[in-house]
């Protein structure tokens, strides 16, 4: 009985299938992906020796060993307009992930500059804003901060003396190099 039951499904649904197939939607009816990564904006303000430009810039865990120095570069000249002081966040010591007592960036920011200068941008000098061993966040051992660019670039005296207030604001203007 249970195998004549079954061989009756069996009909039944082979028939359903064979008298009603499903259609499949042909390729060019697939909707086109949209691309994961949106462009980057490109901000319209433009430097000048009468207004500080100022940005923000999460560079996403960024240490020595990471391979995007010279997109970020780009971005932060062609889509930032190579603002006179930029806010990084999440730069990474100088060893990224590998835990241990190392907090110094120095490494991470001169690549950066480093990475900045060959594509002509100004030149920037960073200040860093250092964190405790372990206790900030971000990826262990990363230690991970917000650190600033300052463009050394000459200009004005008034524009000079903006960076300068912005810098004695922040609290860290004896560490910047002023030339």
């Amino acid at each position: 009985m249970k195998f004549l039951k079954l061989l009756l499904l069996s009909i039944a649904l082979i028939s359903f299938v064979w008298i009603n197939p499903l259609q499949a939607s042909p390729i060019a009816q697939l909707p086109t992906p949209v691309p994961l990564v949106p462009e980057r904006e490109t901000t319209s303000l433009k430097n000048s020796q009468d207004v500080l430009t100022v940005a923000t810039f999460n560079v996403e865990n960024l240490d020595p060993k990471d391979r995007r120095f010279d997109n970020i570069a780009k971005i932060i000249l062609n889509n930032l307009n190579a603002p006179d002081v930029i806010s990084l966040i999440e730069v990474q010591d100088n060893n990224g992930p590998t835990n241990d007592d190392v907090v110094n960036a120095n490494q991470t920011y001169q690549k950066l500059v480093a990475a900045l200068e060959n594509i002509g941008s100004p030149a920037y000098d960073f200040v860093d804003i250092p964190p405790r061993d372990d206790q900030d966040g971000g990826e262990p051992g990363g230690n991970i901060r917000v650190g600033l660019f300052v463009s050394t670039q000459p200009d004005n005296s008034s524009k000079t003396a903006q960076k300068r207030r912005f810098i004695r604001c922040c609290g860290y203007y004896s560490k910047f190099k002023w030339s």
